[in-house]
């Protein structure tokens, strides 16, 4: 019986790291350093990748010098173009969360602080690059 329940465990174990996906490391910014951003990115099943990011510490994007409005995220894909997956959405205590699906591989995620919104290609004021990913 015991020797069950010990594979049984460990089958569980498994599952669940798998089920977490590859973790994303942003380096200190320089832009915000006291901010802390992680991210997980994990391939669903239909091919599409799931990109979490949450920031904590961030200051409101309108504290930057100089003021902006919006933080974007950007997807790089294999062949080194960025997509926008979306907007960091404020939460309480300077804190930001996106969740979003993508069809594009990502090879690196980076994020910019934007004075207008629905932009489509990036602006200079990068606050934020993960480092190269490797998806599971």
């Amino acid at each position: 019986m015991e020797k069950y329940r010990n594979t049984t465990l460990l089958i569980l174990a498994i599952i669940a790291l798998n089920s977490c996906g590859t973790k994303v490391a942003f380096p200190v910014s320089r832009v915000q350093p006291a901010a802390n951003v992680v991210s997980t990115v994990k391939k669903e099943s239909n091919g599409n990748y799931l990109i979490k990011i949450d920031a904590e510490h961030l200051a409101a994007p309108d504290r930057l010098s100089p003021p902006q409005k919006y933080y974007y995220t950007w997807v790089e894909k294999d062949e080194g173009l960025p997509v926008n997956i979306g907007r960091l959405v404020s939460k309480k205590n300077n804190k930001a969360a996106l969740q979003t699906l993508t069809p594009f591989k990502p090879e690196q995620i980076f994020i910019t602080a934007e004075g207008e919104g629905e932009v489509t290609v990036p602006g200079n004021f990068e606050v934020f690059r993960s480092k190269r990913i490797k998806v599971k």
